[in-house]
């Protein structure tokens, strides 16, 4: 199939599909323990985000550099710029269980949780795959020291 061929046989994305897409996609990401934290999450807009104010104004430079990346050695973002973000990025996320259901359990998302759920926003399941490979990396060398140390 060409490109001509594909576009004249593309079809209008139904409702009932927007529907489906807006409902959001379950998907695994670390959990507290050894079990996953399997939950359901959407992609919202960072710009949609900024827009309606739910970023505040003092976090705007932070947003732009974690979005685009730094741009030179002056684009920093402090941990608690980069918490109060990933924050704002998880609430709007989590469908369900809904963040404020977490809070009121008494669960606090971890770092990599909030990670996990940025990476997710930004790009969907495939950079949870990604970020589980390099995670399992990580893990893999830290195992590694310790296996070393007992074949002494």
């Amino acid at each position: 199939i060409t490109i001509i061929e594909r576009k004249l046989i593309m079809n209008v994305t139904s409702i009932e599909q927007l529907k489906n897409i807006a409902k959001g996609q379950v998907v695994e990401i670390l959990g507290w323990g050894e079990e996953p934290f399997i939950c359901r999450l959407k992609r919202p807009s960072l710009l949609s985000l900024v827009g309606s104010g739910k970023i505040p104004n003092p976090l705007l430079s932070a947003a732009y550099i974690l979005f685009n990346g730094p741009q030179n050695t002056k684009d920093v973002i402090s941990l608690s710029e980069r918490h109060e973000l990933l924050t704002i990025i998880a609430k709007e996320s989590l469908v369900e269980p809904t963040y404020q259901q977490l809070e009121e359990m008494e669960l606090e998302l971890t770092d990599a949780q909030l990670t996990e759920i940025w990476n997710y926003s930004q790009v969907g399941v495939n950079a949870l795959v990604s970020f589980r490979k390099k995670q399992q990396y990580n893990e893999n060398n830290k195992n590694k020291s310790k296996i070393q140390g007992k074949a002494k």
